[in-house]
């Protein structure tokens, strides 16, 4: 699973590794693995993760380049 879209939300609204991870109730490490590709993301925190940035859970896992969910599609 992928999650490079992660980095990319997480630096677009200006936080740190350990701020996000302090969100998330997580441990930095966990975050850098997730944003290398090392580890998956567990799926209850993803979709929370992707809450948090407001965007799709597809996006998030970089499956699609929209970043949030067309509504001609729900």
């Amino acid at each position: 699973m992928k999650h490079f879209n992660l980095k990319s939300e997480r630096v677009r609204i200006g936080l740190t590794q350990r701020e996000l991870a302090n969100e998330l109730g997580c441990n930095v490490n966990t975050i850098v693995k997730w944003e290398q590709d090392i580890s998956s993301m567990p799926c209850e925190v993803a979709r929370k993760t992707a809450a948090f940035f407001n965007c799709s859970l597809d996006y998030l896992l970089d499956e699609t380049e929209e970043r949030t969910v067309c509504a001609s599609r729900i």
